[in-house]
């Protein structure tokens, strides 16, 4: 385990164009969506100040597991944990708000935490909080190098627990986590597979047995891939499944993810062709 480094400023981004100084990354980000047609692409703003999260072409084992720490809150946080087939004693200095993995760890994480993507309403307001006094959060990189499943249940799901969550139904086992389940695939215990929510939800789209076709376009050079496993690509390229669906989704409010955009070919079809 190592503390992350980060020698980016959480609370100035500066727009090339005006030279203004913003002090959130949403506000760059509505700065530079209203003005299209003088401001580079949003996408090469997250290029500069997200670089590592955004290498294409990573290897699979690009996960980094990941703790988010509450400099407010200094203390002797000590945890006997066994991590990756290793017995291990994690020792933080501060209190930990959140257990996460994404590509090259700390800079997954500062970006989910200054764009909110991914990130639960109250972690999120905590973090602005703690920006807003020009505090950097704590992250410490637990193990890297790592598939996805191995990150999310060799890691998440045994640290979490352990730790504790603010919002665990039994209170004897509460902590001081933000995190709302714990870890693995999503909801609590990770009780469903991913068949189970395969098909929940063409259930809820009205066919049991449809296998959808999705294109996924990066915006940048418009490279496109057709695919029958949107989640499989999700991975490969960093991206978050649920919000690759909400920009497919036609009454979706984001329109793009990390500079991609996604379409269900098979639902485009079905409900009037592709023009």
């Amino acid at each position: 385990m190592y503390l992350f480094e980060d020698i980016n400023n959480w609370s100035e981004f500066r727009c090339e164009i005006c030279n203004r100084v913003f002090k959130s990354w949403r506000a760059l980000s509505k700065h530079v969506q209203q003005q299209p047609n003088t401001h580079p692409t949003l996408y090469a703003y997250k290029k500069k100040y997200f670089p590592r999260g955004y290498v294409n072409g990573l290897p699979p084992n690009n996960k980094a597991l990941y703790v988010l720490c509450d400099p407010e809150k200094v203390g002797d946080y000590k945890y006997n944990v066994r991590l990756f087939g290793k017995d291990e004693i994690l020792n933080f200095e501060y209190e930990p708000i959140y257990v996460g993995q994404g590509v090259m760890g700390g800079t997954d994480a500062r970006y989910r935490l200054q764009t909110g993507e991914d990130c639960n309403k109250e972690l999120y307001n905590r973090i602005q909080e703690l920006i807003k006094k020009n505090i950097k959060p704590i992250i410490y990189v637990v193990a890297e190098n790592l598939l996805t499943s191995t990150a999310k249940n060799g890691g998440e799901k045994i640290l979490i627990p352990i730790i504790g969550r603010r919002n665990d139904p039994n209170p004897s086992l509460r902590g001081s986590l933000y995190n709302k389940n714990s870890g693995g695939d999503g909801y609590n215990a990770g009780e469903l597979s991913q068949t189970s929510r395969d098909k929940m939800s063409n259930s809820r789209q009205g066919n049991k047995n449809r296998c959808d076709t999705w294109l996924v376009k990066r915006i940048s050079d418009g490279l496109e891939i057709t695919t029958e496993n949107l989640r499989e690509e999700c991975d490969k390229l960093g991206l978050s499944i649920n919000r690759m669906h909400e920009v497919a989704s036609p009454s979706g409010k984001q329109k793009t993810h990390r500079g991609y955009i996604c379409i269900n070919l098979t639902r485009r079809k079905s409900v009037g062709g592709t023009n």
